[in-house]
């Protein structure tokens, strides 16, 4: 077969994928590359079926080698880009766009792709910088508008956020999706009615789309209207009964609104969601039945927070006859070591000791039948290593004060809630001010810098060098009077070592805090302090002044 023969053949082969019958276009291909092992479009070509079909390593294979064939082809190397990314291999696939650009720098395409995968790979600023490229490029890509929308999204830029998703629909005004997004950020950004009107536009473009009352579920749910958006919730599923995103969602609006008993039968739609942690490990599953002489293994698939939080029923299984076992995550392993009812512990990624049966940590309250008014609370549950808590006296005296607080003012940057729940160190501001009190910052993580930039007339002490682990934390609530946090690890932890905590709370928390109440269930020694609008950090802290007075005498 001549190179010309080669050429023809190609062209008949990418003919037949339009036309619908990529078998037929592979033997063709193959019968070129037989002849000529190099022929770069040839190998794009099987590269473009295996990706159709979703086999993306075969993709990214012949992808490679194509590129590797004709290296100023441009156009391969996106292909092997997309076929990395659909892997998750965000890594590798920013380096084959980057050569795509250098190629090509006027690429929209490549610069739009490059901007999701540098978002995923966490880094916001350049993926937005990226994403306003592509648009500069070609203002008419729809893509381009919402992906950087996302990313605003997801800097707590809700506002600009906005203005990106309405760029998108100035161009597909009838993009039933996109204007459901764009309503949701409307309400984001503190423009509700707005919001509500975008989206009930948005269903009668889309009456039987799941994803649209998902969207509207979510901006009821912001405004804490939890049984419209719980009935938004409902619709999602009726449309989509196998969506365990549509289901999960429900189950957070049944939760925050009390509504236990079937709200925690849906919550366990989580395990089937693909992007769940908990979705690989429950082939042999507890299901509550007499685990007397039986090893269970208890897999803390949330956050932190959470296994301090439901690390509490292992006492009640053990008081049932069962050994249990627990896989932590390694910085909370002792503690949970230390829970009531826990035999022994193992850190997540090592090999675990034989079983019969495991349950993922947030399912045992469906087991146990939690209700709001039905909570095993024996607190404390969580104990703390004596000699820690003696070091921390002693650490501890050095400093005078009728009143020691210890505050935390963020969470995790990785959490997705993290915009709305966490707050600035300055926002403490005032409480520094309160007579007779001494504030001892237990941040860690990123936050944690803050105090190099803190207000001068905030009095604070830094404890974040001594805090090498949550045992550290742990004795440092022992001999603190109060914990003041955000909704995050260390405030679980204070409540289930029986220290006074105030928790902070965002306008629509965490479905465990429940509604319209200061107290929890979970913790007898915590106190709630709600935003009363979305975003009003100021209203709490004005309220947490004026305990604080109270709480001192």
């Amino acid at each position: 077969m001549t190179h010309y023969e080669a050429d023809q053949t190609v062209q008949g082969a990418f003919a037949l994928i339009r036309a619908g019958r990529p078998l037929n276009a592979a033997q063709l291909f193959r019968k070129v590359i037989a002849h000529h092992p190099q022929h770069a479009h040839a190998l794009n070509g099987l590269g473009t079926i295996a990706l159709a079909a979703g086999e993306l390593e075969e993709a990214a294979a012949q992808f490679a080698r194509a590129a590797a064939a004709d290296p100023a082809n441009p156009g391969f190397q996106m292909n092997l880009g997309t076929a990395l990314m659909k892997q998750r291999l965000f890594a590798e696939a920013e380096q084959s766009y980057r050569k795509a650009l250098q190629l090509a720098p006027d690429d929209a395409n490549a610069r739009s792709n490059l901007a999701i995968v540098l978002a995923q790979l966490g880094r916001l600023d350049e993926a937005i910088a990226s994403a306003h490229q592509a648009i500069a490029i070609n203002p008419g890509m729809v893509g381009a508008h919402t992906n950087l929308a996302s990313f605003l999204k997801q800097k707590g830029l809700y506002a600009e956020a906005v203005q990106a998703y309405k760029a998108g629909l100035d161009l597909a005004p009838n993009h039933s999706g996109l204007l459901s997004e764009y309503a949701t950020y409307l309400g984001r950004a503190g423009r509700f009615e707005e919001a509500l009107e975008a989206h009930q536009r948005a269903i009668r473009q889309a009456p039987s789309s799941s994803q649209v009352y998902m969207n509207l579920g979510f901006l009821l749910q912001g405004e804490v209207r939890m049984q419209e958006a719980i009935d938004a919730y409902r619709k999602a599923t009726q449309l989509a009964p196998g969506d365990a995103l549509a289901h999960l969602n429900l189950a957070v609006g049944l939760l925050m609104n009390g509504q236990w008993e079937e709200g925690l039968r849906e919550y366990e739609w989580r395990l089937k969601y693909r992007d769940y942690y908990a979705a690989t490990f429950v082939p042999n599953r507890w299901d509550g039945s007499d685990p007397a002489g039986k090893t269970l293994l208890i897999r803390c698939e949330q956050g932190i927070g959470d296994s301090f939080n439901f690390i509490r029923y292992a006492q009640p299984i053990a008081q049932r006859g069962a050994k249990v076992i627990v896989e932590a995550h390694a910085p909370s392993a002792r503690l949970i070591s230390s829970a009531s009812g826990v035999a022994q512990v193992f850190v997540q990624g090592e090999t675990p000791p034989p079983f019969d049966y495991e349950i993922p940590i947030a399912s045992l309250s469906l087991i146990a039948q939690a209700r709001p008014d039905r909570i095993f609370a024996p607190i404390p549950y969580l104990r703390t290593d004596a000699d820690r808590v003696e070091a921390w006296a002693q650490r501890l005296k050095q400093y005078a004060a009728k009143l020691k607080v210890g505050i935390v003012w963020a969470g995790s940057e990785q959490n997705p809630r993290d915009a709305s729940r966490s707050m600035k160190l300055a926002d403490f501001a005032p409480l520094a001010g309160v007579e007779g009190i001494r504030l001892f910052a237990l941040q860690k993580g990123v936050a944690a810098m803050q105090v190099f930039s803190a207000p001068s007339e905030m009095r604070i002490v830094d404890f974040a060098p001594f805090l090498n682990s949550f045992d550290d934390t742990a004795a440092a609530l022992e001999n603190l009077d109060l914990l003041i946090s955000v909704d995050t690890s260390v405030a679980h932890l204070a409540g289930a070592l029986g220290r006074p905590v105030w928790t902070l709370l965002e306008r629509s928390p965490d479905w465990r805090w429940l509604l319209n109440r200061s107290d929890t269930p979970w913790y007898p020694t915590m106190k709630l302090f709600r935003q009363p609008r979305t975003g009003d950090w100021g209203a709490v802290i004005g309220e947490v002044e004026k305990e604080l007075a109270e709480f001192k005498r």
